[in-house]
């Protein structure tokens, strides 16, 4: 088995100490408070990541209007530890209610924790490899949090004519981040599950190995594309989809455009439609048609899909009930305030999900 020696730097205000075994337990921090506070920032809507003067920021977005009700800054979270590859959305995971980040800069994953008060991330924790290993020097990347959020597991990359690559995980749900712990091999160039999404996807990137952090914590990899006769892709993990080029709900619901979602050609028609593993669209039915797509994303909440048209506008098309395929208009366009209104979208800003009321 491969050995891997990672260090922990210290930053901010947080010392990142690990407790040694002299006899005397160290002092826990004090315990958060038993509910959030009323002033909680709301981490819900449209999430749209967006670079300003090159400082990466996070707007959420009512469904209902467009409207900017947050601006989270991750600049310090980055710390200027620029990935070589430009600022964009799939260097940076989240927790499911993003309240917990992490950053894949160049010399490391930079860990941080959603401050209210600052309504920034602020950095905790800097993890690093750092000694190297069978003639390689190993980066820290690709990083995914557990479905809980108290865990952060990552790639350890870089080992020369590899095959594989080791996935380590730590608990960052204390102010002092432990020792990285060893999960498992994957294919080497596997990407974490997040990094499928739409959106999320990292640029230039084939995806052909996925792996996940299932609800009991263990390490479950997806290897071998399916593609159905439509150009549908998706891969098998424990007996789900994982979609490459189309979308779900969660509730079995599937979504795309006519032979999957592609940034090559312009896209004018949405369908829903069901799939098994190794089987082909059936029930296919279409939600959307007539106007060109730029995204669309599933909200369980409302039984809909929310629709961006490529002039900004944004529709909602019902997926039950008499309104069923008959979109209708939300809002014109999303709506900035704060420093993310000095300019447009740029090519590596968008909505990146649809996040539900936690």
């Amino acid at each position: 088995m491969t050995t891997i020696h990672v260090k922990r730097a210290a930053v901010a205000v947080l010392l990142l100490t690990t407790a040694c075994s002299t006899g005397t337990p160290s002092e826990d921090p004090a315990p958060p408070p038993a509910t959030p506070p009323a002033d909680r920032i709301r981490t819900d809507g449209l999430v749209v990541f967006h670079v300003n003067d090159g400082q990466p920021v996070l707007t959420f977005h009512d469904v209902g209007d467009g409207g900017q009700h947050t601006q989270v800054d991750l600049s310090g979270l980055v710390g200027g530890d620029l990935n070589m590859d430009a600022m964009q959305a799939s260097h940076f995971a989240f927790t499911p209610d993003f309240r917990r980040a992490a950053y894949e800069g160049a010399s490391g994953v930079h860990v941080g924790v959603l401050d209210d008060a600052e309504w920034a991330y602020t950095p905790t924790a800097l993890l690093e490899a750092e000694n190297t290993f069978n003639g390689g020097t190993p980066t820290l990347e690709r990083p995914q949090f557990s479905p809980d959020g108290a865990e952060l597991w990552m790639v350890a990359a870089g080992q020369r004519d590899s095959e594989t690559e080791t996935v380590l995980g730590v608990d960052v749900t204390n102010t002092a981040v432990g020792d990285l712990q060893e999960k498992g091999e994957v294919p080497a160039g596997a990407v974490p599950r997040w990094q499928t999404q739409p959106g999320r996807q990292p640029a230039l990137t084939h995806i052909t190995d996925v792996w996940d952090i299932t609800d009991n914590g263990d390490l479950a990899v997806a290897s071998g594309v399916h593609t159905t006769s439509d150009g549908l892709d998706y891969l098998e993990l424990g007996g789900d989809i994982v979609p490459l080029n189309f979308v779900g709900d969660g509730e079995g619901r599937w979504f795309a455009p006519p032979g999957g979602i592609s940034g090559m050609t312009e896209q004018t028609t949405v369908e829903a439609f069901d799939l098994e593993v190794g089987g082909e669209p059936t029930n296919v039915r279409t939600v959307a048609s007539g106007g060109a797509v730029e995204g669309f994303w599933p909200d369980p909440a409302g039984d809909r899909l929310i629709i961006q048209a490529n002039d900004a506008s944004f529709y909602e098309a019902p997926l039950t009930g008499p309104g069923a395929a008959a979109p209708s208009l939300l809002f014109e366009e999303l709506l900035f305030e704060g420093p993310a209104a000095a300019g447009e979208l740029g090519v590596m800003d968008g909505v990146i999900a649809l996040a539900q009321p936690r």
